[in-house]
């Protein structure tokens, strides 16, 4: 592990520390992508039968979630598969990873307070289609900002490892806005057609949807 561009004696212990059983990280990786596949099928399940998650679903998902994240910051900070050792490209990555993370969480934090509710944030509460707001540009800046984040946390550490495990989250959860999509079509009918037709699922690339 390369020196970090800024000296933090603690943060550096803690990270040499750690890195010593770095290789638990894909265990868990793999345990993850097995519980998800599993999830996948289940929530499927749900939004067939009760129009929503049910409340197991509804914790499992977000534990795991979070477990993945910060499976993703842990590999950042020890720098697993670090694509670059130079001081220049350290800190020029330390800088960029800081300003992508910061930016999309603040972002984050915006969409949890529209959300206003915890039942609605994780798929319990159908009831209301959020069409305003952060809602109005993007149909999952929920999805985006996370993603973003993630990507963020492995510049800022540098490692590739970090980087290719946000972006199969990506790619994974993606799956499960197309089912969230799918649902929200069967509850809202000709509302959410026209929304869709108005908000890219995630950006403007002449229309996501």
């Amino acid at each position: 592990m390369s020196d970090y561009p800024l000296s933090f004696p603690v943060l550096e212990s803690f990270i040499t520390a750690a890195s010593r059983y770095v290789g638990i990280s894909y265990f868990v990786y793999l345990s993850l992508l097995v519980l998800w596949i599993i999830q996948y099928f289940r929530v499927k399940r749900d939004y067939a039968k009760f129009l929503r998650r049910s409340k197991l679903n509804a914790i499992i998902t977000v534990i795991s979630y979070h477990i993945y994240s910060l499976l993703i910051m842990y590999t950042a900070w020890c720098n697993l598969w670090a694509y670059s050792n130079s001081f220049r490209a350290d800190f020029t990555s330390f800088v960029i990873g800081s300003v992508i993370g910061g930016i999309s969480g603040l972002f984050y934090l915006k969409v949890l307070i529209q959300f206003k509710s915890i039942k609605r944030m994780v798929g319990l509460d159908t009831s209301e289609l959020i069409t305003s707001g952060i809602f109005s540009k993007c149909r999952n800046p929920h999805t985006l900002s996370k993603g973003i984040a993630q990507l963020g946390l492995g510049i800022m550490g540098r490692s590739s490892f970090a980087i290719i495990i946000g972006l199969i989250w990506w790619i994974l959860n993606h799956f499960n806005v197309l089912e969230e999509e799918k649902l929200l079509e069967k509850i809202f009918g000709k509302k959410y057609i026209r929304y869709c037709s108005n908000a890219p699922r995630y950006f403007n690339l002449k229309h996501s949807k």
